[in-house]
């Protein structure tokens, strides 16, 4: 009979060995020389479109969280490292790991 640590072990093998040939299959890495194919070839370049987010539209932003923490009853919100943090504080707070 197996027990959780032995159950947990192999149906991650088990996982890991349904997606590891098709990973696998091509055996040839991509050459990065190679031109994209023509449907993104064919894609208008939209870099000079962007535009950063002012300070006005970021306390837009806060102020309609805190509507919907106020209709919620949310006291508070956690913003760990990352887009949610950078989308209401603009700060980039990376995220370690141990």
């Amino acid at each position: 009979m197996l027990d959780r640590r032995q159950f947990v072990q192999r149906a991650t093998l088990a996982g890991l060995a349904t997606t590891l040939p098709a990973a696998a299959s091509s055996g040839v890495a991509p050459d990065p020389h190679t031109p994209p194919p023509q449907s993104l070839a064919a894609l208008p370049m939209l870099k000079g479109q962007a535009r950063p987010i002012t300070n006005d539209e970021r306390r837009a932003r806060i102020e309609r969280a805190r509507a919907l923490m106020a209709q919620e009853r949310l006291g508070a919100i956690i913003l760990p490292g990352g887009t949610s943090l950078v989308y209401y504080t603009n700060l980039r707070w990376g995220q370690t790991r141990v």
